[in-house]
């Protein structure tokens, strides 16, 4: 199964002026600079991230990512053009035999798409942990 995450941060960017201006993201977590983070440390930078999917399969998955990039293509036009980091996060589950969820194919557009609003992509893999 599969999770994308959109990661939005910057060093000098107003999380609450961006979701008054632009609505429709749905937020997971938000934190600012300089508050500490999970682990006590001051966060170097303020941002925000949308859960896009969750234990997907792989074309539900990227479907709902091009949904999202579709429908909010002027909010993150104005991040590119205000400097702000835009990460898309593909989080892969590796199950207990150690096998990997099925291969994820990205289309040239989706990859055009990304590119041109400067959306950079990350691929992760996680162990499967019984209970969480």
């Amino acid at each position: 199964m599969l999770d994308a995450v959109v990661r939005v941060y910057g060093e000098a960017f107003d999380v609450a002026l961006f979701l008054e201006q632009f609505e429709g993201l749905t937020l997971s977590d938000s934190f600012n600079k300089g508050e500490p983070d999970m682990l006590g440390n001051p966060n170097e930078f303020s941002g925000f991230d949308v859960i896009v999917a969750e234990s997907q399969a792989g074309l539900v998955c990227i479907e709902k990512v091009q949904n999202l990039i579709t429908s909010q293509q002027e909010a993150f036009a104005f991040l590119k053009a205000n400097g702000v980091n835009v990460v898309l996060d593909l989080d892969a589950t590796v199950d207990p035999n150690n096998e990997l969820p099925e291969s994820l194919s990205l289309s040239a557009e989706l990859l055009g798409e990304l590119n041109t609003l400067n959306i950079a992509i990350e691929f992760s893999a996680y162990p499967e942990i019984a209970g969480i």
